[in-house]
Formats: C-alpha cells, sequence, structure tokens
C-alpha cells in the first residue's frame, strides 16, 4: 500500500514513551477544562493519566488536520458525491471537509462521549486492497483510523467524520456510487433501520458490498437513542431484497463472551456498595439456580434504579389507546 492509500492513525494510548500534550488534551475533554482552568496537562498525566489508561490523538493525525489533505479529499470526490456549495454548511475551513449537509443532525453535545470502536477487518482489507475504490463508513463515530479513500458519515460533527447527514434516515449521495459501505454497531439506534438498509442499497455500485455490524444481546446504550436490535434472522431479513448474502454469524467481538461480560459488570457496578459486595461474592453457580423473580433476585433487583432495569431488561410491555 503505497502513501497515498496509507490509513492516518487517529488514537494511541498514551504512554511515558509516546506523550503528545496537544493530542491528550484534545481527546480528553476533561483535560481541556482542566487545562482552561490553569492546570498542567502533562503533570496530570504523570500523576493519573498513566494508571487511567488514557487515550490521546497522535501527533500523525494532529498533522493531518493541520495540513491540507482534508481540502485535497474534499475536491476528490465532491462532484461524486453530488455536494454543492449552496447544499452543504463548511465545518472547518472553506473547501474542504468536514462539512454538513442537513440542519437536522445531533450536536456533539448530545453524547456522553463519543464512541471509538475498531473498525470491522474484512471492510478495512476491502478499503486497503482496493486504493482507486470509493467507500463508505456510515455511522463512523470516532475512528481509530482514516482512509484516504473512504468517507465518513455521521449524524454529529464526529472529530473523524468527513461529511454530517441529518436523522432521517436519507443520504444524499448519488446512486450507484461506492464499492462497499460499511456501517457497524450504528442501525440499533437508527429510527428506521430498514431504511438505512435500502439506501445502503441504492448507493452501492452494482456488484458493491455491504458489512454490517448489528448488535442482538446488547443492554440499552445510548448515543443518544437505542431503538432496535437484531437477531441473526432479522439482520438477514433486513438485507434480503436485492443482496446476496454471503456471510452472516458472530465474529469474535460479538460472541456471548461480550454480553454476558456487559450484563453482568453494568448489573453489578450500579449496585449500592454493599450490595455490590454481596453479588460480587455470589459464584456463576448460585446465580444460575436462583429463580427469576425468587427473594435472591427480588433482593438484588430491589437495589437497582429504574433506569438499569430499563438498560437490561428481558422485554418490555406497553398498553395503548388509539385516540385518532
Amino acid at each position: 500500500m503505497d502513501n497515498a492509500s496509507a490509513p492516518v492513525r487517529v488514537l494511541e494510548k498514551c504512554s511515558d514513551t509516546n506523550f503528545f500534550e496537544h493530542g491528550y488534551i484534545q481527546m480528553n475533554p476533561d483535560i481541556k477544562s482542566y487545562v482552561e482552568n490553569g492546570g498542567d496537562a502533562e503533570g496530570h498525566f504523570r500523576q493519573y493519566g498513566v494508571n487511567e489508561v488514557r487515550f490521546q490523538f497522535t501527533r500523525e493525525f494532529s498533522e493531518y488536520m493541520e495540513s491540507d489533505a482534508l481540502s485535497h479529499k474534499y475536491d476528490r470526490y465532491k462532484k461524486l458525491l453530488g455536494l454543492g456549495d449552496a447544499g452543504h454548511v463548511y465545518l472547518r475551513n472553506e473547501l474542504s471537509f468536514p462539512v454538513s449537509v442537513s440542519e437536522d443532525h445531533y450536536k456533539l453535545s448530545d453524547y456522553l462521549a463519543e464512541s471509538a470502536n475498531d473498525s470491522f477487518p474484512p471492510f478495512l482489507k476491502d478499503i486497503e486492497d482496493n486504493p482507486d475504490g470509493i467507500f463508505m463508513d456510515l455511522g463512523c463515530g470516532l475512528r481509530k483510523e482514516v482512509y484516504p479513500n473512504c468517507i465518513y458519515v455521521e449524524v454529529y460533527p464526529s472529530t473523524t467524520a468527513d461529511i454530517v447527514v441529518g436523522t432521517e434516515c436519507r443520504y444524499p449521495f448519488p446512486d450507484n456510487t461506492f464499492d462497499a459501505i460499511g456501517c457497524f454497531s450504528v442501525l440499533e439506534h437508527t429510527k428506521n433501520p430498514w431504511s438505512v438498509a435500502r439506501e445502503i442499497h441504492r448507493m452501492l455500485k452494482p456488484g458493491g458490498r455491504c458489512y454490517i455490524d448489528w448488535p442482538f444481546l446488547a443492554p440499552v446504550h445510548g448515543y443518544p437513542s437505542h431503538y432496535f436490535n437484531a437477531t441473526r434472522e432479522g439482520l438477514k431479513l433486513a438485507f434480503g431484497d436485492g443482496f446476496e448474502i454471503d456471510d452472516c454469524r458472530s465474529w469474535h467481538s460479538q460472541g456471548p463472551d461480550y454480553s454476558i461480560n456487559w450484563i453482568l459488570n453494568s448489573l453489578v457496578k450500579q449496585l449500592p456498595p454493599e450490595e455490590r459486595d454481596f453479588v460480587s461474592g455470589l459464584s456463576i453457580g448460585e446465580l444460575m439456580s436462583a429463580q427469576p423473580q425468587g427473594n435472591l433476585w427480588k433482593r438484588i433487583l430491589g437495589s437497582l434504579p429504574e433506569s438499569v432495569i430499563e438498560e437490561l431488561a428481558a422485554g418490555n410491555s406497553l398498553i395503548a389507546t388509539k385516540t385518532l
């Protein structure tokens, strides 16, 4: 892979040998506030950040953002993507990514923090193997690396987003544009995932590929809303029309270990201290043998706020009255 198509590393763990003050401040909003109030970023890192396993933006990414790379990328793809100066707003510099194409999008302040998940390896391999292709990362969040031949799309001005779109699940890009589209841990947060699937089909070139990661047994998580999880059958149904499904399975980051770890940690961490110690001391066998709605679970659930019950619930019931 030549330098023109090589990815730019965005994030890295801070260490004694790579500490980069500017990247440390920009990556960590609390540190930015701390410095604005007279604090010392490097002093904070030495005293706290090492043990907190903090991340920072890389020097490479800082130089990338300060260079003309994003203006070159904008100039290269604006016509292909159907972007017109009257139809979008430049968010940093004129004639450069990032741009917003809708007023109906979220703000960064709507999020507790930017998601920074790893990208899907087969999608990254496709990007790397086809440097002359054009790719889209739909709902990119804060990516750990960015590629020059991939357009990063979000519903809020993420640090690594090229284009900010509205929340209505319609995308202002021409038909038959992209060689591949990746959409990872996004569809559960959309109000109409079936529309997104149709839009992905519309925007792909004939023979283009989609790479989809859609959680199933994942607790409620915001960013800023969470609507739909999907089984494998649901995932195949959503992408059944107009696609030939090549593979549908649980990858290494989607196994039962993640579900169990997430649920148990979320349950225990949000208990009062004395109940946290009690539940942490139970064996797996004791938890498995405890009957739902029995005394043990009544004790545990009685110590949890309703927000945690909603987050980890097995299901929900609705009663409604017709108004029209």
